[in-house]
C-alpha cells in the first residue's frame, strides 16, 4: 500500500465509476461556463486534425507532379 492509501479507510473510498462520474460532471460544468472558449478549442482541434489528414495528400500530389514531368504536373495542378 502507498502512503496515500494508508490515510483512507476502505469505507471512505468511492467506487471508481463514481469518481469518474464526478470528475466528468465537474469538467462539463466548467466547460458549460465558457461556451465560446470550448467551441474555439473544439474548432482548433478539428482544424489540426484536418491539417494532419490533408498535408500528406497534397505533399504526395506535389511530389508526383515534380517527378512525373509536365503532363502529370498539369494534371496534379488541376486536381488541387
Amino acid at each position: 500500500m502507498s502512503m496515500i492509501e494508508d490515510e483512507y479507510d476502505a469505507e471512505d473510498r468511492l467506487p471508481r465509476a463514481s469518481v469518474v462520474r464526478r470528475v466528468l460532471a465537474f469538467t462539463l460544468r466548467l466547460w458549460g461556463r465558457m461556451p465560446r472558449l470550448t467551441a474555439g478549442c473544439a474548432a482548433a482541434m478539428l482544424l489540426a486534425t484536418l491539417t494532419e489528414v490533408f498535408v500528406p495528400l497534397y505533399a504526395g500530389t506535389m511530389i508526383d507532379a515534380v517527378s512525373g514531368g509536365k503532363a502529370i504536373a498539369r494534371q496534379s495542378a488541376s486536381a488541387v
